[in-house]
């Protein structure tokens, strides 16, 4: 208690009422200075900073140890040679903590007596494409308390995505056995979880990003890559979200994905990253724009011979997109209704979610809806439509409207299938066959074994064509 008693006799230094309050409501609360001293990113060296409790350069200052233990008071002029934090940074970061207690103890009353955020973030975790809007409120709130933690949740589910994948993609084309079934649940479960995290890793504090960035810059233009590389709808629209939340911090990655994108993916992932961060900030727009590649892409492109015929039109499909989004919106509302009729058409008369006609559903379901239903978007027409209408929505939209209201999914969803991940290996194997790069070895014969492994000709394999699009 030496340094604490010190501080407190050495207050009398400080002639002005309001900034001893402000003092001892600081010195009463350990864990709010050190909170202080971690969000204004105190000097790393600093054994001891300043804390300004009137001007930042004349004073006075509370001078406190990186552990938040008060030291001393140095009345105003006193001199010193500590790094200072100025008192509105102070007041700034607690009015932000005081929010954040508010928010919790809201998510918390949400929760009820039986609820908890262990719950929460298995239902994250679990619940595939199921994932409603009441249980990503109920978790949104802990995102700045945990932050490090929803991060680790990523990079652990990308890792194990990629795993299975590796051990998944010899039953492509194969009967699906009893002993497949739990691994391609959890395969199917994997790849929605990556999209909800996504978002939860960028909704509010971006700090952890940006500072495992600063220590590795090759995983800030990767963070969207595995929603992305999923192939699947709904997963790379949130991917997309993520982008257009990082905003100007991940633009020079996404540009470079587009200038050296030598496969389908690649390309995608810098087409949809840079789209979505020029929907969200129209100051970026000429910025992006300008960027966006175009097609066909010149001889000398790493991918030009692959691409062009794969992707013609589709970047200025993006620019068309960036110049009228409100339009391109409005085919999104319109897809969306669609498919509400269509998922409420086996609900008995009269149920609140059985629609007669497309204009009946309310705009922010059917968004909601559009850019949440599981569909493909790889070789196929329609989800590739979907995945593009649904951008401009998508990328300025709050994170919670991307999911429909839980008794619209309880009354609408059909249980999961294991040919459902089943859909996604094959399509995601018939598009490897072709996706390489430029120095892989060309296509065999039609009557040559299939390069996949799968002991079939090329010509009844891979060399088939995509399989049919999943369902939904």
């Amino acid at each position: 208690m030496g340094h604490d008693l010190h501080f407190l006799r050495r207050l009398e230094r400080v002639s002005a009422l309001p900034q001893v309050e402000f003092a001892l409501s600081l010195y009463r609360d350990s864990g709010l200075v050190r909170h202080v001293l971690e969000r204004a990113r105190a000097p790393e060296g600093a054994e001891r900073v300043a804390l300004s409790l009137g001007d930042p350069v004349r004073g006075p200052f509370a001078i406190v140890t990186r552990a938040g233990r008060f030291v001393t008071c140095l009345g105003e002029g006193m001199q010193h040679d500590l790094p200072v934090i100025p008192r509105e940074r102070i007041a700034a970061i607690v009015e932000q903590a005081a929010a954040l207690k508010a928010r919790v103890k809201e998510a918390e009353r949400a929760l009820g007596p039986n609820g908890g955020l262990k719950d929460l973030l298995r239902r994250v975790l679990l619940a595939g494409h199921e994932l409603n809007r009441e249980e990503f409120a109920a978790v949104a709130p802990w995102q700045p308390v945990i932050a490090y933690e929803l991060l680790r949740l990523f990079t652990g589910v990308a890792q194990e995505l990629g795993d299975h994948w590796r051990w998944l993609e010899s039953l492509t084309r194969k009967r699906i056995r009893p002993e497949h079934r739990e691994t391609l649940r959890v395969f199917w479960e994997d790849t929605f979880a990556v999209g909800h995290l996504m978002l939860l890793s960028t909704l509010e504090d971006r700090s952890v990003i940006e500072g495992l960035s600063a220590h590795a810059p090759e995983v800030r233009g990767k963070l969207t890559w595995t929603a992305v590389r999923s192939g699947v709808t709904p997963v790379a629209l949130r991917g997309a979200w993520a982008a257009a939340k990082l905003g100007k911090f991940a633009l020079p990655d996404y540009k470079r994905r587009c200038e050296e994108a030598d496969s389908v993916l690649t390309l995608y992932d810098g087409l949809l990253g840079l789209t979505a961060i020029g929907l969200r900030h129209q100051k970026l727009r000429a910025e992006v724009q300008k960027a966006l590649p175009r097609l066909p892409l010149p001889a000398g492109h790493p991918s030009a011979a692959f691409l062009n015929p794969y992707l013609q039109g589709l970047p200025k499909a993006f620019g068309q997109m960036l110049e009228d989004a409100d339009a391109t919106q409005e085919v999104a509302r319109l897809v969306g209704q669609e498919r509400c009729v269509e998922l409420g058409a086996h609900l008995p008369p009269g149920s609140p979610h059985r629609y007669e006609q497309p204009a009946d559903v309310p705009a922010a379901l059917a968004l909601a809806v559009a850019a949440s239903e599981p569909g493909l978007f790889l070789g196929d027409r329609d989800q590739t439509m979907r995945l593009i209408v649904c951008l401009p929505w998508v990328a300025r939209a709050p994170a919670e409207e991307l999911y429909p209201p839980a008794d619209f999914v309880r009354a609408t969803s059909r249980p999961w299938r294991p040919e459902d991940a089943r859909a996604i290996l094959d399509r995601l194997c018939w598009l490897y066959a072709y996706d390489v790069p430029r120095h892989a070895a060309k296509a065999p014969g039609r009557n040559e074994p299939c390069p996949c492994g799968s002991g079939k000709k090329y010509k009844r394999c891979c060399g088939a064509g995509p399989p049919a699009p999943a369902a939904g």
